[in-house]
């Protein structure tokens, strides 16, 4: 063994001799190497510093050949370096830009190739401190101080500590690059902090503080990854430095999560959660960090959620571990979630990357209100949408949140203020998640929890009820989950109850219930039903949205007819108004004059005779008791003495504001929330939640809370086993009726308690099928008449007096009649049969004014649609006939039974005395269809215009003959695409002959246009394009606005569904069919309209169709009483055979003195014509 030993030693030797004889002899080839490329770069070197920019550019050229494309040694390239390296470096100085740019990069390639790169550090960090580090940076081309920047990092990489000496001049350095204008040279300044950082952290916190300025520029610069480096290198450099600015950048990181762009979302979820897990100080920041974590886990891109969860994870374990001690207990026997944590210890939370909220921010989680599973079942919230579990956190997660979260409710608090809605809905998130930690915990911070939800619930603003308040109720249902109802219920229900809250209460109530479980909500069902169906609740301020409103009494004919009484609705009609009269010094009396009401009370009235079923108890005893101060009125709308001529009309109130809305959405709300938790232990309130659902129909019209009221009633029945709503109002009717009789003798015009008798009697049943009224209303009837009806039937002076008698016997005919006749129907025939009487009695009495008031209604129910009323109008109108004297002029009679030649047959005009209508308002004399054309021809003569009625495609009726702007007005495009702004723009006289003496002129709107006819008194011709149904509107609204429309103008068409619309909407419009024979088949002036022949003989016999149809069978279907045909196929006997059905003829379009003479001479009709001063081109 001593001589392997031996042998071994000798061995060693030998080699480490050969090795040093080695590297001795390398060494000195190096040199030698070294020395050649020396000699050979002399003469280079001495051309750095010739003027000629071209000879330095080419020597440094041919030293990078020199030295680089040789493949040189690194102990060459290090001693050619040493050499090299002040000449370099001055070369950074070059006015040549080319020259400063092979430079730079020379230096880079040599310090990234020589083995002791340190060596050039005494040079080259003053000298890059010079061009970059000074109050102005010396280097202007923005490439060149990018690739110096490169050479720094790179040094600071192959260097590390060694560049300690140099700290103060890196500072410097990085404080003015980090700002500077080029975008990259940005993100390499940023790069170069991070590496220094970490490479010198013993001496870098003594200059951290100087990099937190230029940094914060930084952050928000408008390129992505500028801000995403910017954030990188904070993190770098508040975790190395003394932690004394960590409140400088929380704010800026903070605004940073509600960045565009998931890269530097990203980034802060990687800050910060590296500063919880390794920042030196962090427990003092804990209360400031925990936030911006947490707000990552509800970011909608799925990767920088997964991270936040995976570094909240590990920020949890590390902080458990740390704090073993203090949380052995819980360790060991707080294993199981709290008794009201969701069972399986999960939350069904809808993904919120699948939703977006446009409202607020495109990254804010906007997904459905949370579901809780719960006692093996899964309770979905307010949307649908898919499901992810969200995992119970674990210790010591939990923990760092309970112990922080009293330093961070009022933050979060005070957010939820914010002024940006981002930032409350960014805050909403927060919350959830920090409720989702603190578990139990919550109780303590019970009441700031609720006064924040209830001020941010209530915000009216549109986006925040979408995002904001969506957010806060799901915090509301984990207060729900986590909380004990007894203590909470004590907060909330105290805030329900004050009468000055708003909705915000409410919502927070229902979002809680919601989350709550069965057992634990189950014993304070009583108290949350009674709290609900309190009137300081459930009638809250329900005085203040409705405004006030008047029975308005109108001198005018008798009005008979209803058909336009809509059917009794299933929600309520908001009361008017009502007048007042005193009888026999007893209780003052209103007068009901509200369809509703009256219908209501029809209901009543004509009971069917069930058996009794509800016991002794005489509802309807109290129902016509509580009536007493709402005498009925059962289908009549308005009904007035014939001989007064008055009439009555009830202007109900409505309903206003989207603040009583949104209160009783939420009581609703809370009654569904009680259904969907309890179901069929809210049998026990039963009779609360009804009289809440009763009072959410008696003050809302809205047809979707409507809807969803009666989703609710049908809830509430099947949670019982009741087969349907007549169930359950059998079930609490007795108890109903004394809710309401407990109330009656305080009733005022405005009490929603007659909105609820009057919700309870029409939707309890109809008729004989309502059970609550059992049969039982003959034994009571006395007492309805006497108290009820004789009471108004008793005569008195006055309107009021006469509105009151009338609905009193309306109410009492229903009652006999048992409800055979419909409302309509009935007003009707009362109607007719009164005025018979009437006539009968005192009718050779009547002055001839009075009898000209009478017949042209009883004339209207001639084409009324029963067969009764027809029958019982025309015996009236007989009798009427029979009170005619002798002194009475029958004359008077043609105004009224013919307004059709009183439209056509005006007193004076061009004519004389026949109608003279100018075409589009006399298109040659005048811009067509312009005010300007209405203007002119009254001037010139004319005694009516035609007008051409269109549409804008934002609904406003225009004149306009053309479907395209182009023919008349400076404009193009279909007239149906343009919007009224854009057609009030166009010039309507640019293309007409008179453009000079009509200039500006504008196309009118139709009120425009009938306000001139009216100033001017001409009769007005409305020539509909199309559009029946638009038309039939406009038109109806017009003449209900203007009724001198009806003695002054006449509807006409090509189309006969028009007329047939514009009957149907108004029966007394004049109406008239526009027709010109074989216009299917031929143009106006008589040209084929097809080349093929076969398709114009087949038009030709569609247009035999169409003329016989117009003869024969549309006239009378429309109910038309003139036709305006063109000119060429009127005749004496054509004009002969319409006289002879009662339908006038009128001509168009009639532009020669020749023509016009014979129209008015030996015709004597009336005519179309487009010049009124002189004669012009046919139109066809």
């Amino acid at each position: 063994m001593g001589t392997n030993v031996k042998q071994f030693v000798f061995v060693v030797k030998h080699v480490v001799a050969i090795t040093t004889e080695e590297m001795a002899t390398m060494a000195a080839g190096d040199e030698r190497a070294a020395a050649e490329v020396l000699r050979a770069l002399a003469r280079h070197l001495n051309c750095l510093n010739e003027n000629s920019k071209s000879t330095r550019k080419r020597a440094l050229e041919s030293i990078k050949r020199e030295t680089f494309e040789k493949g040189l040694s690194s102990r060459v390239l290090q001693e050619v370096f040493t050499c090299l390296l002040k000449s370099l470096l001055k070369c950074l100085s070059d006015p040549m830009e080319r020259c400063r740019e092979t430079a730079i990069q020379m230096i880079g390639n040599f310090i990234r190739g020589v083995p002791q790169p340190e060596d050039c550090l005494p040079y080259l960090i003053p000298v890059l401190t010079h061009r970059l580090g000074g109050k102005e940076i010396l280097e202007p081309a923005e490439e060149l101080r990018l690739a110096m920047l490169e050479v720094l990092t790179l040094t600071v990489e192959v260097c590390g500590n060694r560049l300690t000496p140099y700290v103060d001049d890196m500072v410097k350095i990085l404080q003015r690059t980090i700002v500077d204008p080029f975008p990259d040279a940005k993100r390499e300044s940023c790069k170069c902090t991070v590496n220094f950082a970490r490479c010198v952290p013993e001496h870098f916190h003594m200059q951290a503080e100087s990099l937190i300025k230029p940094l914060m520029q930084t952050i928000s610069h408008q390129h992505s990854r500028v801000r995403v480096a910017a954030i990188e290198a904070t993190g770098a450099v508040i975790q190395h430095s003394s932690g004394k600015n960590v409140d400088d950048v929380l704010s800026h990181l903070a605004q940073r999560l509600f960045d565009d762009s998931p890269q530097v979302r990203k980034a802060v979820t990687i800050v910060v959660g590296g500063w919880l897990l390794c920042l030196p100080d962090r427990y003092s920041f804990f209360h400031k960090l925990i936030p911006l974590l947490l707000s990552s886990l509800t970011d909608d891109i799925p990767e920088i959620r997964l991270l936040a969860e995976d570094l909240w994870r590990q920020t949890g374990t590390q902080w458990e571990k740390e704090n073993e001690e203090d949380l052995k207990d819980k360790l060991d026997f707080l294993i199981t979630p709290p008794a009201l944590y969701p069972a399986g210890g999960k939350l069904i939370k809808p993904s919120p990357w699948l939703m977006r909220d446009c409202a607020v921010t495109p990254r804010l989680m906007n997904g459905p209100l949370l579901s809780v599973r719960c006692h093996g079942r899964t309770r979905p919230g307010l949307d649908s949408g898919r499901e992810s579990a969200v995992e119970r956190p674990g210790l010591g997660c939990r923990e760092l949140v309970a112990r922080n979260l009293s330093r961070l409710l009022p933050a979060v608090s005070r957010d939820l203020g914010d002024w940006l809605a981002s930032t409350r809905a960014k805050t909403a998130q927060l919350l959830w998640v920090l409720l989702l930690h603190a578990e139990d915990h919550c109780t303590q911070h019970l009441q700031p929890l609720l006064a924040t939800l209830y001020r941010t619930c209530a915000n009216n603003e549109p986006g925040v009820i979408k995002s904001v308040s969506r957010h806060c109720l799901e915090s509301a249902e984990l207060l729900g989950c986590f909380v004990d109802p007894e203590a909470s219920l004590k907060l909330l229900l105290a805030h329900v109850e004050n009468s000055s809250s708003s909705s915000g209460p409410l919502m927070v109530l229902a979002a809680m219930l919601r989350g709550c479980s069965r057992d634990s909500l189950r014993p304070h069902l009583i108290w949350v039903g009674d709290t609900l169906a309190s009137p300081d609740v459930c009638q809250e301020s329900q005085q203040s949205f409705y405004e006030d409103d008047r029975v308005v009494f109108q001198d005018g004919p008798l009005v008979t007819d209803t058909a336009a009484t809509p059917p009794c609705p299933p929600h309520h009609t908001p009361p008017s108004r009502r007048p007042v009269i005193s009888k026999r010094g007893k209780r003052v009396r209103k007068a009901v004059t509200n369809p509703a009401e009256l219908r209501c009370c029809q209901h009543t009235c004509t009971a069917g005779k069930q058996p009794h079923s509800l016991g002794q108890q005489p509802l309807v005893l109290r129902v016509a008791m509580v009536t007493t101060e709402a005498p009925l009125i059962c289908g009549v709308e308005a009904s007035v003495l014939a001989q007064q001529g008055l009439r009555a009309n009830a202007v109900s109130t409505r309903c206003r504001g989207r603040h009583q809305l949104v209160y009783l959405e939420q009581l609703l709300g809370c009654v569904q929330a009680l259904l969907n938790v309890c179901e069929e232990h809210c049998g026990t309130i039963s009779l609360q939640l009804l009289q809440v659902l009763v009072t959410v129909q008696s003050l809302s019209s809205e047809p979707e809370l409507q809807n969803k009221v009666e989703e609710t009633m049908g809830l509430l029945c099947s949670v019982q086993g009741l087969n349907g709503r007549a169930d359950l109002y059998r079930q609490h009717m007795i108890q109903l009726m004394d809710w309401l009789f407990k109330t009656q003798p305080s009733w005022t015009n405005y009490s929603v308690q007659r909105l609820h008798l009057e919700v309870i009697a029409v939707q309890s049943g109809k008729g004989g099928q309502r059970a609550w009224v059992g049969g039982k209303f003959c034994d009571h009837l006395e007492v309805f008449l006497q108290e009820l009806l004789l009471p108004n039937l008793v005569w008195q002076a006055g309107r009021t007096a006469a509105a009151i008698r009338t609905s009193a016997l309306t109410c009492l005919l229903t009652l006999l009649q048992g409800g055979g006749i419909t409302p309509q129907q009935t007003s009707r025939l009362l109607a007719c049969r009164s005025i018979s009487t009437l006539l009968r009695l005192v009718g050779p009495d009547l002055s001839p004014d009075t009898l000209n008031t009478i017949y042209p209604e009883l004339l209207k129910r001639m084409d009324d649609s029963s067969q009764d009323v027809r029958t019982v109008s025309l015996s009236a109108l007989g009798r009427w006939l029979s009170c005619l004297g002798k002194d009475y002029n029958v004359q008077t009679c043609r105004q009224h039974l013919d307004r059709t030649r009183q439209v056509l047959s005006p007193s004076v005009g061009a004519g004389g005395g026949i109608s003279v209508v100018a075409h589009r308002g006399g298109g040659h004399d005048a811009p067509e269809n312009t005010l300007a054309a209405i203007r002119e021809a009254s001037r010139n003569g004319a005694t009516g215009v035609e007008l051409d009625l269109e549409f804008t495609s934002d609904g406003i009726p225009v004149l306009m003959h053309d479907d395209t702007v182009d023919r008349t007005t400076n404009g193009s495009g279909p007239l149906g695409k343009l919007r009224y702004a854009e057609v009030r723009k166009l010039d309507a006289s640019v293309k007409h002959r008179l453009r000079d003496k009509f200039p500006g002129e504008k196309v009118p709107t139709l009120q425009e246009a009938v306000e001139e006819c009216i100033k001017h008194r001409l009769t007005i011709l409305f020539d509909v394009k199309g559009h029946p149904d638009e038309a039939a509107a406009v038109l109806k609204v017009m003449y209900k606005k203007y009724p001198v429309l009806y003695n002054t103008s006449m509807v006409c068409s090509f189309e006969p569904k028009v007329i047939y619309k514009m009957r149907q909407a108004d029966p007394d419009v004049v109406t008239a069919l526009t027709h010109r024979p074989w216009s299917l088949s031929r143009l106006g002036d008589g040209t084929p309209r097809f080349e093929s022949p076969w398709k114009h003989h087949w038009m030709q016999v569609l247009d035999v169709l169409l003329d016989w149809a117009h003869h024969h069978l549309l006239w009378n279907l429309c109910g038309v009483s003139a036709f305006l045909v063109q000119k060429d196929f009127i005749s004496p006997d054509y004009v002969q055979y319409w006289a002879q059905r009662g339908v006038a003829v009128v001509g168009w379009t009639i532009n020669t003195a020749v023509e016009k003479h014979y129209y008015q001479d030996l015709l004597k009709i009336s005519y179309i014509t487009d010049c009124l001063r002189e004669d012009c081109a046919p139109h066809y």
